[in-house]
């Protein structure tokens, strides 16, 4: 069987991969159907507007959890995403609450960062849309008026 070499996997000019990280991982199962829902939102928003071809492992791995019972921690997925990433040229974080504890989300930063792959951090408003942040800004996360991983209006 032949394995995929992803050292020949052209990247595109004009629609770079975008890799989407958030949280997903929690005991309470409404938990996690909102953190899917919100980061298939923000993938939405990422690939109609903005155009990016938009990779959101969480939006492909809850239904695959939810109806095919494959559900798992970050080590389960680890090297579908590592595949991901290996072919991404941007990595943006969508800050739900419990982003900066995430195992997943912390490895996935760190892969790109190895890699030298830009990361971007994106909160999503109360009254709806985005905003880009940056770094400082969302490691101090806690200090803006957020709930549930929406920026409330300032």
């Amino acid at each position: 069987m032949k394995t995929c070499d992803t050292q020949f996997v052209p990247k595109t000019q004009n629609r770079p991969l975008t890799y989407l990280a958030c949280p997903y991982s929690s005991n309470d199962p409404a938990e996690k159907e909102w953190r899917y829902v919100q980061a298939t939102k923000a993938a939405a928003w990422l690939i109609t507007p903005k155009e990016w071809n938009v990779w959101s492992p969480i939006t492909h791995s809850h239904p695959l959890a939810v109806l095919g019972e494959c559900d798992g921690d970050w080590k389960a997925w680890e090297n579908i995403d590592r595949e991901y990433l290996s072919v991404t040229q941007r990595v943006i974080v969508l800050l739900l609450e419990g982003w900066e504890k995430s195992v997943g989300v912390t490895a996935e930063v760190k892969i790109a960062q190895e890699q030298g792959i830009p990361v971007e951090y994106l909160f999503c408003r109360s009254g709806g849309g985005y905003l880009f942040i940056d770094s400082g800004t969302a490691e101090t996360a806690g200090g803006l008026p957020f709930t549930r991983g929406v920026l409330e209006s300032q």
